[in-house]
């Protein structure tokens, strides 16, 4: 899947459970990497928190809405001090073309 099809399934799923009004709630730039930053982080306080209230488990799934990278689903569990780790730096591509995906969408 790639990372345009991910952003637009996070894209759906927030827009269903929320509506449109999750777009307002993002007021600076997307940083996947940041647990209060990124789209869940903004929008519900914090990335964990926001999985949760979508009905998503903390790894895979998260993924597959672009709201994470695939790291945690090849590491196979769930690590929230993963974030400020070197691991996720090496990932930055990803982090990046996801930033930049959710901030067309959030554009719009």
């Amino acid at each position: 899947m790639t990372i345009a099809e991910r952003v637009a399934r996070g894209t759906v799923l927030l827009d269903q459970k929320m509506g449109s009004s999750w777009r307002k709630k993002i007021t600076e730039p997307v940083r996947i990497n940041s647990l209060s930053a990124c789209v869940l982080g903004q929008v519900y306080g914090d990335w964990g928190d926001g999985c949760r209230a979508l009905g998503l488990d903390l790894g895979f799934e998260c993924t597959e809405y672009g709201f994470d990278i695939a790291l945690f689903v090849k590491a196979g569990n769930y690590d929230e001090n993963i974030h400020n780790t070197e691991i996720f730096e090496n990932h930055g591509s990803e982090a990046d073309a996801l930033e930049e995906e959710w901030g067309k969408v959030i554009k719009n």
